[in-house]
């Protein structure tokens, strides 16, 4: 269902998207749609930050991702995307990020959240990836050349896994890039929530060259 204001959930996104509509997941709202038509052409920028997400670490954290029924990144700074439609990526040797899926707006994810253990219980430590960081999804052909414009580090297809992690800094920002190829392929962009306006300009701001342009949640399931 849509919500024509996010104004009445606890959590909300570090954005205001002006003019848009939402879409109600429960906890928080979703942009759905802009006014213009939602479609991914040249690139495409979305605000997932309302979808849930969660870090793990220790020891433990491999073990219990598995358990869950999740297939491992087999070294950090990779991605692996689950069947339902979670990414899961490897931070480091025991850190991992686990991103809601679009499929089920991100619910899998919450309920795993509310099942953990004590943080430290058993090896096991969860990260507060929902309060700590924004993210964003950047898509379409000429995302490439985007990131170009803003990141160092060289995240062309030539140069950058499909499923390659990098941890760097993008409009001089310190960011978690994702390169996530599956579908029509997208970049997910974690980074600090107080960034967020910044880092949204920065973005629009080197899209419009491209004809780039923001777009809702519908637009992104569409996309995947």
């Amino acid at each position: 269902m849509t919500a024509t204001s996010p104004a009445r959930h606890r959590e909300r996104a570090p954005l205001d998207h002006a003019g848009a509509s939402f879409l109600d997941i429960g906890h928080a709202v979703l942009v759905d749609r802009y006014r213009e038509t939602e479609s991914i052409d040249a690139c495409a920028l979305a605000d997932l930050t309302n979808l849930p997400r969660l870090g793990l670490r220790g020891r433990a954290a491999a073990e219990r991702l598995i358990a869950e029924g999740f297939r491992l990144p087999e070294a950090p700074n990779r991605l692996v995307r689950a069947a339902s439609g979670e990414a899961l990526l490897r931070l480091s040797q025991s850190e991992y990020l686990l991103l809601g899926s679009p499929a089920d707006k991100g619910a899998s994810v919450r309920a795993l959240e509310s099942g953990l253990p004590n943080a430290g219980e058993n090896g096991l430590y969860t990260l507060p990836r929902q309060d700590s960081h924004a993210w964003f999804w950047l898509g379409g052909p000429r995302r490439f050349e985007v990131m170009a414009k803003l990141c160092g580090v060289d995240l062309s297809p030539a140069a950058f896994a499909g499923d390659g992690v990098a941890q760097t800094s993008v409009a001089r920002i310190n960011a978690i890039v994702a390169n996530d190829d599956q579908g029509s392929g997208a970049f997910h962009l974690l980074f600090d929530r107080p960034s967020a306006v910044y880092f949204w300009d920065a973005l629009l701001d080197a899209m419009q060259e491209f004809g780039g342009k923001p777009v809702g949640f519908t637009a992104v399931t569409k996309g995947i």
